[in-house]
């Protein structure tokens, strides 16, 4: 399963990130994965392109961890976006795919 933790303080996302891996398939032909890895690279690279030195961003095997060291409403909008999407993806997949939200 695909976990998405995402933290908050203040009404606003200070961290996100995304591990595992969905099972919704045979290795290389996991739609389900492969629209979460679309989603999680192509957030982690919009954040770097369009917000520079905004966020401290790791990409590794099984892991995308974004930490946001400025919160503009630019940054926050970007974040958002990216959420939406892994929530339209649970919606449909709620077995291979569960977001959590906590409020520090």
């Amino acid at each position: 399963m695909v976990k998405v933790r995402i933290v908050k303080k203040d009404g606003l996302i200070i961290s996100l990130e995304i591990s595992g891996h969905a099972n919704g398939g045979q290795y290389g032909q996991d739609l389900v994965c492969a629209g979460v890895s679309c989603v999680a690279i192509g957030l982690a690279n919009a954040l770097d392109r369009l917000a520079d030195e905004c966020c401290t961003i790791a990409v590794t095997e099984n892991l995308v961890s974004i930490r946001v060291l400025n919160s503009e409403k630019t940054i926050q909008t970007i974040l958002q976006t990216g959420i939406i999407q892994f929530q339209t993806i649970e919606e449909k997949f709620p077995e291979n795919i569960k977001i959590h939200i906590t409020e520090v």
